[in-house]
Parts: C-alpha cells; structure tokens; sequence
C-alpha cells in the first residue's frame, strides 16, 4: 500500500503543476485581452491550483494509513486531477 501512496502524492504534485502553468497562461490571456471571462479563468486557475496543493497535503498526512478505505478513492482522485489538469493545459497550450 506504501508504494500507492508515492504514486498517489507524485500524480497530484504533477497536478499542481500543470495547474501552476494553467495559471500563468491564464495570467498571460489577461494581460493580452483583460475582460471578465478572463478575470474568471484567473480565478478559476488560482482554485485548481489550491485544490491540488490540498490534495497533495492531505494525502501526504493519509500515507501512513494502510487502509484501502483511504488509499483506493485517493488514488481515483489524483488520477482524476492530474488527467483533467493534463488535457486542460494541453488545449489551453495547442490553441
């Protein structure tokens, strides 16, 4: 179960930082175009990127438990973060 824990807190800081760069291109689309709809995507980035500093703490603190109740769901989440994270940043990149 340890081993799934490295993976679990890898893939979730591999979220942060696609969400990190999310933010930053957002940052940049506000500069070059202000408005609100960009305003909100700011926002937005700023909130997933907390979201995934979250993540990354809490399952940083849940590591030492071996119960499946924890490790399972965890590990869905972060596979779910970091897979989302990855296709916004990609089109966000690519277009």
């Amino acid at each position: 179960m340890f081993e799934i824990w490295y993976i679990t807190i890898s893939l979730s800081l591999f979220a942060v930082i696609l969400s990190f760069l999310t933010l930053i291109e957002f940052s940049k689309l506000r500069n070059n175009f202000g408005g609100r709809l960009s305003l909100i995507l700011v926002v937005l980035a700023i909130l997933l990127t907390v979201q995934g500093v979250v993540y990354s703490l809490s399952f940083a603190m849940w590591s030492h438990d071996k119960s499946p109740v924890y490790v399972y769901p965890s590990l869905i989440m972060s596979i779910i973060d970091a897979t989302l994270m990855s296709l916004l940043y990609y089109y966000l990149v690519r277009y």
